[in-house]
């Protein structure tokens, strides 16, 4: 179903859009809230925050690339400042 998805979408010359797609799937799945994904051995309110930082981590980095890199743009949509969004989109695991 979803390859079949693929192949009906034009992709207009541009080979980035489709491995940004394929990206954003296998980042959504790996985002799943499966049993094997949840780490048990820490404390609730440290594995919360790893969720949170995830999540925030994805969220924005999918907002950027909607706006087209557009750091201002990407920011007036999440609702903060630029300089807000360019402090928590500065971490090593920024959209993974």
């Amino acid at each position: 179903m979803w390859v079949a998805a693929l192949l009906k979408h034009p992709w207009p010359g541009n080979v980035r859009e489709l491995r940004n797609h394929v990206e954003r799937a296998r980042n959504l799945g790996r985002l799943g809230m499966g049993g094997s994904e949840v780490d048990v051995s820490i404390p609730l309110k440290e594995a919360r925050a790893r969720w949170v930082q995830l999540f925030e981590s994805r969220y924005l980095a999918e907002l950027l690339h909607s706006h087209g890199g557009n750091v201002s743009a990407a920011a007036r949509a999440a609702g903060i400042g630029r300089v807000h969004f360019t402090a928590c989109s500065a971490g090593p695991d920024f959209g993974k």
